[in-house]
């Protein structure tokens, strides 16, 4: 029997004070290390955002508290979020690499009178993206946005397959986290081992 369940929530209006809260440690070491730079150094806080974190509002309160700390000892916040994803046009699985920069009030002093300066980010595996990825439920043809959601989900599909003799093709597939589909075959059950949340564990 196949069975599926998920449960959806607002974000709780703690999020941007936690977020806010990250922002200020990272300040803070910021300032113990690198209080006073040069002209031709641009202050960095890289935070990475969890799977569920909403890119969006996560630009808006940086925005918000260079707007409460324009003194802030940072000239640029970069929001990095790794996530897989599934193109809904081709339902292929990709880790899909975000990155958001967010210029403080000080980050055009630095690039005053200075030629357009660059980096590239090239991960391993994966696409990069500055579009964030959404959060959808789908049933395959119509799709409803879970933006600023907490979301929790599983699900078994079997599917039933010609048991009778010579060639069979099935596909095992986790098409979202947490969802998974299985072959069965008469008595027997073919299922594919895989993340149940779609966390990522990334090794240096």
């Amino acid at each position: 029997m196949s069975n599926v369940f998920i449960l959806a929530a607002p974000f709780h209006p703690n999020e941007q004070k936690n977020f806010e809260e990250n922002i200020r440690k990272g300040v803070a070491n910021m300032e113990k290390h690198c209080a006073n730079v040069g002209q031709d150094v641009c202050r960095t806080l890289f935070l990475r955002m969890s799977a569920t974190a909403s890119m969006q509002e996560c630009v808006k309160w940086a925005n918000d508290y260079f707007g409460q700390y324009p003194d802030t000892k940072v000239e640029l916040i970069l929001l990095y979020q790794a996530v897989p994803a599934v193109d809904l046009k081709t339902n292929k699985v990709a880790v899909s690499h975000c990155f958001l920069p967010v210029p403080g009030p000080n980050f055009g002093q630095r690039t005053a009178g200075r030629g357009s300066e660059k980096f590239g980010i090239f991960p391993l595996i994966g696409t990069v993206h500055t579009n964030p990825t959404r959060l959808l439920l789908s049933d395959g043809v119509n799709a409803r946005s879970f933006d600023g959601h907490y979301v929790f989900q599983r699900g078994d599909i079997f599917h039933q397959h010609d048991a009778s003799p010579g060639p069979s093709t099935f596909e095992l597939r986790n098409p979202a986290p947490g969802i998974f589909h299985h072959a069965v075959v008469g008595d027997t059950v073919f299922s594919m081992k895989g993340s149940q949340d779609g966390r990522l564990l990334l090794l240096p």
